[in-house]
This record gives C-alpha cells, structure tokens and sequence, in this order.
C-alpha cells in the first residue's frame, strides 16, 4: 500500500479533507485496531467537515460581512433589553425547536394536490 498512491487518488476524487487527515486516521487505525469500515467512515467523515467548513467559509466571504465577531466580544450593555439566551440558542442552531411550525395547505382550484406546505 503506498500512501502517495492513495493521497493522489483521494486528490484525483477531490477529496482533499480525507487527504489532509489520511496520516492521522492510519496510526488511529493501527493503535486502536479499527476495522476497515470504521476507518473508512472516519476518513469520509473527515472529507464531510471539510467540505462543510469551506462551504461556511465560501459563503462568509460571498456575505461580505466586514467585521466577524464571536457573540462572546458582543457588547451586551449596549442594548440590555436583548435576550441573550435567545442569541445564543439561535446561534446554536436551536431554532426549529424555539418556533412552532403549522402545515399550511392549500391548493390550487380543482385540484388535490398541495401547493404549499409549511
């Protein structure tokens, strides 16, 4: 098995993330004795948080936002009525467990397909 061999598959499948970690996940794989499987879906894994992370950073930058801050450096006294929990839950990604959703249907004149539903 040679390991440039396989750095230049996963180059040529673009995957550059299980590229970057293959190093790191051999030796796991070698300490801890994973099997095949459990090392490919790391490996996979890895390609996955790569990928997510350069569509947030492609995104940032195509937002054009001047100044990113943490909510941590956010001036909280500025404004004390805001609700900080709320910020940070929204930031968690904790939404859709914050609003109530309602399925909505409607549909179009003489027909029984839904047209939309929320």
């Amino acid at each position: 098995m040679s390991i440039n061999r396989i750095r230049e598959q996963l180059k040529n499948l673009r995957m550059p993330g299980a590229g970057v970690k293959l190093d790191l996940r051999l030796s796991e794989a070698r300490c801890n004795s994973l099997e095949h499987g459990d090392f490919l879906e790391l490996l996979l894994q890895d390609e996955l948080l790569h990928r997510a992370g350069n569509k947030i950073r492609s995104a940032l930058k195509a937002a054009g936002f001047r100044n990113l801050k943490p909510l941590t450096d956010f001036d909280w006294q500025f404004n004390p009525n805001l609700e900080r929990k709320l910020f940070y839950e929204l930031a968690g990604g904790e939404f859709p467990k914050l609003f109530t959703f309602y399925e909505v249907t409607t549909s179009l004149p003489g027909s029984r397909q839904p047209m939309l539903r929320f």
